[in-house]
Formats: C-alpha cells, structure tokens, sequence
C-alpha cells in the first residue's frame, strides 16, 4: 500500500521558558527539533504533543540536559596562613559551593592576581615577598557558569626578618620602669637598672649600673621593657620573657617570677612584641593580636575585665601591621592604615571623644593613612604616611606638643613637625626623629628627659642632640634612649636606678654615649 507523507502539527508544552520547535517532514517519522529552556537546575522535561489528535494525547516525555543559565556566585571561601618565612607565605582556604561546579580559585596580594588554580587545590605558596614586610592576601572561587564570588576574609601576613638583617634596638619601658632592654646586631641582649624582680635576667636581683649581656637568648630581633618585666622576639618568631609575673604578664601560664628568660610555649609565628604595665601584646604574622597579664581596665581586649596567664587572641581585630601597648591601654594599626584602641581611656587616651574604657578595639575615626603608633602612659602618638604626626590623650606636662596643657579626646596634628620618620611615646614627655635624623623633644623635663641640657619643660617640640644623627629612638619613664647612625648608644634623664647605664646613678640632662661591651663584676647601682 502506497504510503503518503503526512504533515502533522505538533508543538511543545513547557512551563518555564517556552521553546521553539522546528519541524522536519518525513515519509513515515517527524523529527522534531526544540529550542532549549532552562531554569537554574540545569536540566528539563519537554512533552510533546500531536494537535491532529486534539491536543491531548502526549506523545513522549522527553529530558534533556541543557546548558546552565545560572548566575548566582559561588560562596566565598575562607582563607588563612599555614606558615611564613623572610620571602614566602604559605597559604590555605576552605572549599566553596555553588549552584554548579566550582572551577577555580583566583589568589590576590592586595589588588594583584598572584594565580589561579583549579578546583581541587586549595592552598598556594607565594614567594617573592620582601623580609619583614606586611601583605594583605584575598581568594576568591569561580564557576563553570563564570560566577565569581566575592573575597574571602583578608589575611594580612608579616613577613619574618631575613637572618642577616637584625638591627640594633632599645626599650626603656615607661610606666615606672626603672630598667633598660637593648639589642645588638649580633643578636644579643643586655640589660641594665633595676633588678628587684629579676627583670634583668641574669637571677642575681640586683641592679646594674652598666650593661649586661642577657644569657642564653641568641638571634634576637627586638626586646621590650615593661614596669617589672621583660620581653624578647627571636627571628624564630618565638617569644621569651622574664621577670616580674604578679599579673600573669610573663604568659607562661602562673603567677610566679621568672628571673631567667622563659619561652612562651602557646606562642610562634610573632612578629612584634609589645610590654605594658603590667600586660603584654604580640602581633602574629597572620595579622591576629595576642594579649595576656592584667586586665582591670580591658587592656586584653577581650570583652572582660579578668586577668589572663596565657595569652588569648584580642576580639573582633584582624590585619594588623603594628602594635603598641600602654599603661593599661593599647593601640593597633591595620593593614588598611586605620587605628584601633582599647583599654583604660581616663584622659581620652583611646581617641573616640570619651573617657569611657572599652574592653574590645574601637576605631578611632578621622585618622587614616597611619604608619607607626608610640603608646606613653596616658597618651598616644601617631605617624602619617606623609610624615605628620597626631597626638592625643592626658597632656598635663605638654607631652602632646600642641602648646598646651590641655588633654585631648580626639587626635590633633601638631604643627611645626614635618618630614617625622620615627615617634617615641614616654611617660610625660616624646620624642621624634627627622628623616634627616635629627631629634625633637617635648614635655616634661624634670630630669633632663627631653635632652637640651636644661629641666625647663616644654608644650612645643625643641630640637636636641646637637649635630648628631640619629637611626632609632626610645623614650622611658623620665628618662630617654637613642641609637646613632654610626650604632652608637646614648641615654639621658633620670638614672636613680643605674638604668641609663653610663656606670653612675646621676642624671644626665644631654645625650650621653655608652658601651654595650662585658663590663668587670661587681656592678651594682643602689
């Protein structure tokens, strides 16, 4: 029987996106020929049927797969620090989801592509990096679809100081601190003054006039001095500490003094260690703040008031490149350049317009672009990027160089300084040096502090030193530090206990040089 091709309407049925359909004759079969629809789950059922039987017999239920119209980014995953040296960051990050298959990850060093990787791989080592400087560090996830997700969490990672590059250093510690921490570029440590809690290190508690090599510490990058207790850095990124430990501030996990340096066993991976009161700070290469030691007024930062003898991480603070510990208030500056404040706040030393403490970090708003922060006892000082510097807090003595006397709750420039590379907070007085390593000075000057030769105070920064250039800066509890360019020491001040170590225990009003080199025994300093 003679067969004969027969045209048949047909159409598709859909309720998302309709189809087109294309209709192909044949002698016995149609083909038929959609167009695709699609929704966000990437597949979808097609019912086909044929209008010559009145519209409502389906013919077929056909699925097929098709391309995904998703666009919905994949989360973002979570990033963070698995190790550091001097020129390399050894990053992790969490596995990201999406509504289809998650491709790659794309690595970036602030706004940079550092690479991307497949999915599957979820850490990287970035190299290249400069000793001891800070990067900040993002990854984000993408899709089969081109989605990208946002950033993950910022890591700001502290590159470890290269093992040829230690500097020489000096901490005089300004809370009624009596003695005196120094480094050599050998590495080496040495102490001097007041020895009642061991603070020197040497298990003799008794002061020193002149300075005396710390035992037992080697590869050390900076120290900082406290009321009655010490600490040190090692390029290892460890921390050691001795001394006086009522508080807990030695973090060894007890109360009881230690008059020999101990390491800290909960701590690794430091970059910066910082020496209050009665308190201490660290500052991880991964950008966290860690605290431990008192905590009556909040200086820990832990929402709490109750003292701590091992350290613990400080709440809600994160890509942080600098620290500096007070009385009992610290100071932090993140990767972004803002600055961050906690702790006792009775001259307004925290910068918000209060003198109300805060347990955790406040942002101090209207300061931005910081580089360096220096903690007194009751107030702050802080270095632009462009060479300004902003003080604020308790300025009885003219310590705030304003030409006043009156304290500050919100920070303020002080004009006249210009071109500052470096600031140094004391009890009462500071300090800064030029770029061209001159020194400035101003406040109270009992002692000879501020270094001009008189004991006249001063509200407005006064050049001293003389001709000589300096490279680093300290300033203590009525007394003052200083390193020359040549690396050479010097001290001036107060020196009731023997802690300006020039071998007496008579002030000096000018910058006077001393020796860090073995001294005969017996040294001692009533």
């Amino acid at each position: 029987m003679k067969q004969r091709a027969t045209l048949i309407a047909l159409f598709v049925a859909f309720n998302l996106f309709t189809p087109v359909l294309f209709v192909t004759q044949a002698v016995e079969n149609t083909s038929l020929n959609g167009g695709t629809s699609a929704d966000n789950t990437g597949a979808v059922s097609y019912h086909v049927y044929n209008a010559a039987a009145g519209n409502s017999g389906v013919v077929n239920n056909v699925y097929v797969p098709v391309p995904v119209m998703d666009t919905v980014p994949p989360s973002a995953p979570v990033l963070s620090l698995a190790s550091s040296t001097a020129d390399s960051a050894s990053l992790a990050w969490s596995e990201a989801t999406g509504n289809v298959a998650v491709t790659e990850y794309q690595l970036y060093k602030g706004a940079d592509l550092v690479t991307s990787v497949t999915y599957g791989v979820l850490n990287h080592t970035v190299t290249g990096l400069l000793p001891g400087t800070p990067y900040s560090f993002t990854v984000k996830a993408k899709d089969a679809a081109g989605n990208v997700s946002v950033a993950s969490n910022e890591i700001t990672v502290n590159s470890l100081a290269a093992s040829l590059s230690l500097d020489a250093t000096i901490s005089m510690g300004n809370f009624s601190s009596y003695h005196t921490l120094a480094t050599k570029k050998d590495g080496t440590v040495w102490a001097w003054g007041n020895n009642e809690k061991g603070t020197l290190g040497d298990e003799a508690i008794q002061n020193r006039s002149l300075p005396k090599q710390v035992a037992g510490l080697t590869s050390v990058s900076s120290v900082s001095a406290g009321q009655n207790h010490s600490l040190a850095l090692l390029q290892d990124g460890t921390v050691w500490a001795w001394g006086g430990n009522e508080a807990g501030q030695l973090g060894d996990g007890t109360t009881e003094k230690k008059p020999v340096p101990t390491k800290i066993s909960s701590l690794s991976n430091i970059v910066a260690i910082e020496a209050g009161e009665q308190h201490s700070l660290a500052l991880k290469n991964d950008g966290t703040v860690w605290a431990w030691g008192n905590n009556a007024f909040g200086q820990l930062g832990d929402g709490t008031t109750k003292k701590q003898l091992s350290p613990l991480q400080v709440a809600n603070l994160s890509s942080v490149t600098s620290i500096s510990a007070g009385a009992f208030h610290n100071v932090a500056i993140k990767s972004d350049g803002s600055v961050w404040a906690w702790g006792f706040n009775a001259f307004g030393q925290l910068g918000d317009g209060t003198k109300v403490n805060k347990l955790m970090p406040q942002n101090i708003t209207g300061l931005s672009g910081i580089a360096a922060v220096s903690r007194g006892q009751y107030h702050v000082l802080a270095l632009k990027n462009d060479g300004t510097v902003w003080a604020w807090g308790y300025n009885g003595e003219g310590e705030l160089g304003d030409g006043t006397t009156t304290d500050r709750l919100f920070p303020v420039l002080l004009t006249g300084l210009e071109s500052i590379a470096q600031i140094a907070s004391g009890s009462v007085h500071s300090m800064a040096l030029k770029s061209d390593g001159t020194l400035w000075a101003w406040g109270n000057n009992k002692f000879g502090q501020l270094g001009d030769g008189t004991r006249v105070s001063k509200l407005l920064p006064t050049k001293v030193g003389g001709d000589r250039q300096f490279e680093s800066i300290s300033a203590g509890y009525l007394n003052s530090s200083a390193i020359s360019r040549e690396g050479k020491y010097f001290t001036w001040g107060y020196n009731g206990h023997g802690q300006l170590g020039n071998g007496t225990i008579d002030d000096t009003t000018t910058p006077a040089e001393i020796s860090l080199v073995l001294h005969p025994e017996p040294d001692t300093a009533k």
